[in-house]
């Protein structure tokens, strides 16, 4: 695992890059055997000298792989929707039940772009627009594209980050399961 971090701030980054880079081999002494490979690369930066209002644009992206060189059992698969990568679907909206026994997803891959304003900066709280997309599928990324839009409001509060998520698929087809709300703890951008 490699990873580089030289942002200016730990929970709201105004500018700065975080990036990192893993392969992971199972298969000594074991049944299965098969490489995952996760990348992911975030960029801050601050637009308050060209806006003179404390805006951040935030860019962030996420490769992951994986390769069967043997077996990889069926539970070693990628899932798209909910916080963590498009936003506007539910949680694990897209996995492979839905679509067959046999079908696992080895590639994924999100980007996400956002505009961070202040809320109440007392309170630490901000408030964001987003664009999501992200591909996934068993053979090629391109099997499953989906994207979603809209706002968001952080919290730095005493027990963590917190976020309220207000969220809409961007063309969803018949049978989608998209959501317009979801709540989200621990995590951060």
């Amino acid at each position: 695992y490699i990873n580089f971090n030289n942002t200016d701030d730990y929970y709201v980054p105004r500018s700065g890059v975080t990036a990192g880079t893993s392969l992971k081999y199972a298969g000594i002494g074991a049944d299965t055997e098969y490489i995952l490979s996760s990348t992911y690369f975030k960029y801050f930066y601050s637009l308050e000298k060209l806006t003179d209002m404390d805006i951040i644009f935030r860019y962030k992206n996420s490769l992951k792989l994986i390769e069967d060189i043997g077996y990889t059992p069926r539970s070693m698969t990628f899932y798209l929707g909910g916080p963590s990568s498009v936003r506007g679907y539910s949680s694990y909206a897209f996995d492979p039940d839905d679509y067959s026994d046999k079908v696992r997803f080895a590639n994924y891959f999100t980007n996400t772009v956002e505009l961070s304003f202040p809320l109440i900066p007392s309170a630490k709280m901000r408030w964001a627009l987003f664009y999501d997309h992200g591909m996934i599928g068993e053979n090629s990324f391109s099997e499953i594209k989906k994207a979603g839009t809209g706002a968001l409001i952080s919290w730095f509060s005493p027990v963590g980050p917190l976020q309220f998520i207000f969220s809409k698929a961007v063309s969803p087809e018949k049978g989608d399961d998209t959501s317009s709300f979801e709540f989200s703890l621990g995590t951060r951008f």
